[in-house]
């Protein structure tokens, strides 16, 4: 065997050289296949491409996983829900299930998580930094359109030092 032809590793097969354009070797799932995985006893994982997942669990939902490696620990970024568990109409027969985000959103989600691990910037704590800057945003939006009200609905002294009193003592978030 003449080894120029059949060295697959290289790049090199039958003395055709190709190169791939991929920055990760395709395993790419097809958006059929991953609606008819079925569920099974265990939970199971079918991989696509870069770390790109569909976790199977048994009760019929799937969900979409990054595995990925920051600072030399493993860790997995929960990307987004394929559908939600398998519900059942009155006869017992399984509904069909919705789709909430396809293989090519997830897959674009993927690639904007390695683009932040490109910049140095870890996926899972960046994700947790902004849900929680959200809360807050979401606490100052109330917490204005409660003093807002409370200027123009507020009509008798004692009534506005209640509900002042009430809009100041309202649980908030934690700060960051």
């Amino acid at each position: 065997m003449r080894s120029d032809c059949i060295q697959r590793n290289q790049g090199v097969h039958l003395g055709v050289h190709s190169v791939r354009q991929e920055k990760y070797p395709k395993m790419s799932l097809s958006a059929l296949a991953a609606k008819n995985f079925q569920p099974q006893a265990k939970a199971y994982k079918k991989a696509d491409e870069g770390g790109l997942f569909l976790l199977v669990n048994p009760n019929g939902s799937k969900y979409w996983r990054l595995k990925y490696r920051f600072d030399g620990t493993e860790k997995k970024l929960s990307v987004g829900v394929y559908c939600r568990p398998t519900k059942f109409d009155a006869k017992g027969q399984p509904l069909p299930a919705t789709i909430i985000m396809t293989l090519a959103e997830a897959r674009a989600a993927a690639d904007a998580a390695r683009e932040l691990i490109a910049k140095g910037i870890d996926p899972s704590s960046s994700k947790r930094a902004d849900k929680q800057q959200a809360a807050v945003d979401i606490a100052q939006q109330f917490r204005t359109l409660a003093l807002e009200w409370h200027s123009k609905a507020a009509t008798r002294q004692n009534h506005a030092k209640r509900k002042l009193k009430a809009c100041r003592y309202a649980p908030r978030p934690p700060p960051p």
